[in-house]
C-alpha cells in the first residue's frame, strides 16, 4: 500500500497505471489490505476537498491530485466489487465523498456503477446513508443511476 497510495494521488496517474493497479487490487492483495486502501484513497479525497488552501497548495505542488478521477474511481470499484469488508466508518465516507463527487461525474459511468456496487454490495451499512445515496444517484444521468433510485 505504500507505493499505490502515492501513485493513486499522481497527477499523471492514468489508463496504463490504472489498469497494473486495478490487477493487483484484484489479483494480489489480501482484503484487510485492500480496505485500507479504500479507507486512505477516501481520507485523502476529505483532507483535499476539506482541506486548508494550505493543504490543497502543498497536494497541488507535490504533484498530488485531490478529487476522485475516472482511473482512482476504476480502482475503487474493483475492491469494492470484491465485497472487501469495510468498517462502518469507511462506508459513511464512501457515501459521503459519492453524494459530494455527484455533480462533477453526473455523466460518468464508472461514477454510476460505482455508486450502484456500493448500494448493492454494502447495502446494510449504506442504509443509514439512503438520503446521500439517493441524492447522488438523482445527480447522475446515466441509465443505470436510474435504476438505483
Amino acid at each position: 500500500e505504500a507505493l499505490l497510495l502515492p501513485l493513486l494521488q499522481c497527477k499523471r496517474f492514468g489508463k496504463a497505471q490504472c489498469e497494473v493497479v486495478t490487477r493487483t487490487v484484484k489479483d494480489c492483495l489480501p482484503p484487510e489490505t485492500s480496505a485500507y486502501l479504500v479507507t486512505e484513497i477516501l481520507t485523502k479525497d476529505v483532507q483535499c476537498v476539506g482541506g486548508s488552501l494550505d493543504q490543497k497548495k502543498a497536494a497541488a505542488s507535490t504533484g498530488h491530485s485531490c478529487l476522485l478521477t475516472e482511473p482512482v474511481i476504476t480502482v475503487l470499484q474493483t475492491a469494492i466489487a470484491l465485497k472487501t469488508p469495510l468498517p462502518d466508518t469507511t462506508v459513511s465516507l464512501l457515501c459521503s465523498s459519492l453524494h459530494r463527487h455527484a455533480p462533477s461525474h453526473c455523466n460518468s459511468l464508472k461514477f454510476s456503477n460505482l455508486l450502484f456496487t456500493v448500494c448493492s454490495k454494502y447495502s446494510t451499512q449504506a442504509k443509514t446513508h439512503k438520503d446521500a445515496l439517493a441524492s447522488a444517484a438523482a445527480r447522475v444521468q446515466s441509465t443505470l443511476a436510474r435504476s438505483i433510485v
